[in-house]
């Protein structure tokens, strides 16, 4: 795994999606996919 531009490969961070087994690098690829794959949840939610 690359970690350009990160001083500490312990900076690496993941975003685990609450709805499925799913985890992202960045919170944009997380909330891309909630909004893509999980749009239908979130709506019966409100």
């Amino acid at each position: 795994m690359k970690t350009v531009g990160l001083r500490f490969p312990s900076e690496v961070k993941e975003f685990a999606c609450p709805y499925c087994d799913k985890v992202y690098k960045t919170e944009k690829g997380l909330k891309e996919h909630i909004a893509k794959e999980h749009g239908d949840e979130l709506k019966a939610e409100e």
